[in-house]
């Protein structure tokens, strides 16, 4: 019986060895492909104002997770720049100056940005303002309001309440 099945014997074997391999890639990269966990400890948070640092494409799929309207900081350019300028497009873009006018409100303000930029935004912003509610796969998710976090946020992306 193996003889005359080899050649798909292999490609049996070769095909599972494939299949866990790609596993195992996703599950090593999934915190670096994926913002879900952020946008879950945005979920997990009272409502705010969401704010997706520069380009759209970097954090969109927050937008996506959130489903809600969001506001963009500086990220009026490149293939966005063009619709961004047109008769009734809506008015999504922030500026740096816009931000810290949004970030001083009592209302809470949410802003996704990489984790390599937090020092840019507390420098912003004012030092012990930025307040992380999570971090996973370089992306970070600051707030206004310290301890934003609901309880139910999920451990693996909410930070631990002294490092807030």
């Amino acid at each position: 019986f193996l003889r005359g099945n080899r050649g798909a014997l292999a490609l049996a074997c070769a095909s599972a060895l494939v299949l866990h391999a790609a596993h195992s890639a996703m599950a090593t990269f999934d915190p670096y492909l994926s913002s879900r966990p952020i946008a879950d400890a945005y979920l997990a948070s009272p409502p705010g104002t969401l704010i997706l640092d520069d380009e759209f494409y970097a954090f969109s799929s927050v937008a996506h997770y959130a489903n809600q309207r969001v506001l963009l900081l500086n990220g009026r350019r490149n293939n966005i720049e063009y619709g961004s300028n047109a008769p009734g497009a809506p008015d999504v873009f922030v500026d740096d100056r816009e931000l810290d006018a949004l970030w001083r409100r009592e209302v809470p303000t949410y802003l996704v940005t990489h984790a390599a930029d937090r020092q840019r935004f507390e420098a912003l912003l004012g030092k012990g303002r930025a307040h992380a509610v999570a971090e996973r796969g370089g992306k970070l998710l600051l707030s206004n309001t310290p301890g934003t976090a609901r309880s139910g946020a999920d451990e693996s992306t909410a930070l631990p309440s002294d490092s807030r």
